[in-house]
């Protein structure tokens, strides 16, 4: 698992028109939906994957393991207090 930290970069349409998904295989996607309130709505599997198979790679080099962020932000860590 990466971490692509989208506060840190300028995309801003990015965030509003790109919602969760999982490329399975190197070749199947599957996009996560959501309600008005965030919630997870349901999920669907996208007929043609291409521009996303794309959009995976560029988010995998450009992310981080999870470990590194994760030992990066403690404030995220269960227990931390808010500073």
């Amino acid at each position: 698992m990466r971490i692509l930290d989208l506060d840190r970069l300028d995309l801003a349409s990015f965030k509003r028109t790109v919602t969760d998904f999982f490329v399975i295989d190197h070749k199947y996607v599957v996009r996560s939906l959501y309600d008005e309130q965030h919630r997870f709505s349901h999920a669907e599997v996208i007929e043609e994957p291409g521009v996303y198979l794309a959009l995976a790679d560029v988010i995998w080099s450009t992310s981080e393991p999870f470990t590194s962020w994760w030992a990066a932000h403690p404030q995220y860590h269960r227990g931390a207090q808010a500073a």
